[in-house]
């Protein structure tokens, strides 16, 4: 994926994410928030740059468990309507042209899938034309 004049911000905190917040392999971990960028970069609009920004922030579960991490990718790109959010973190499912906008609609699943088995989460907030917020869930790390 190659797009001119991108602008990537990202204000990560050190403490809250280290190899084992992202998985035991940094690869994998690395993945996870690769297609969120990749995604973030290509479903914008040809004639706007794209704009990322990316951070961290420690995150409650509803029992009150504090101990988890939040890492956020919000973009300026097409958006989801609610109505598809849910579904596009299902294997193949796409919302924009694939004539328009290339992939396989693999990624999200993919994303979900990694970080379920780490017992995290992840979801989006978002509407058309408004940008996308993607975040993933994971334990915070000990010591």
């Amino acid at each position: 994926m190659e797009r001119e004049h991108c602008v990537v911000s990202y204000k990560v905190r050190k403490r809250l994410v280290r190899r084992s917040t992202l998985d035991d392999s940094t690869f994998t971990g690395c993945l996870k928030v690769q297609y969120l960028l990749t995604n973030a970069v290509k479903f914008v609009a040809p004639e706007l740059a794209p704009r990322v920004q990316v951070w961290t922030e420690p995150a409650r579960r509803e029992n009150g468990d504090h101990k988890w991490v939040r890492i956020w990718v919000q973009d300026n790109g097409l958006g989801i309507a609610p109505k598809h959010q849910s579904r596009i973190f299902r294997m193949f499912e796409r919302v924009h042209p694939v004539e328009k906008y290339g992939g396989t609609g693999i990624g999200l699943a993919i994303v979900q899938k990694a970080v379920e088995r780490m017992g995290g989460r992840v979801g989006v907030q978002s509407s058309p034309g408004a940008g996308s917020k993607f975040w993933i869930e994971l334990r915070e790390p000990s010591g």
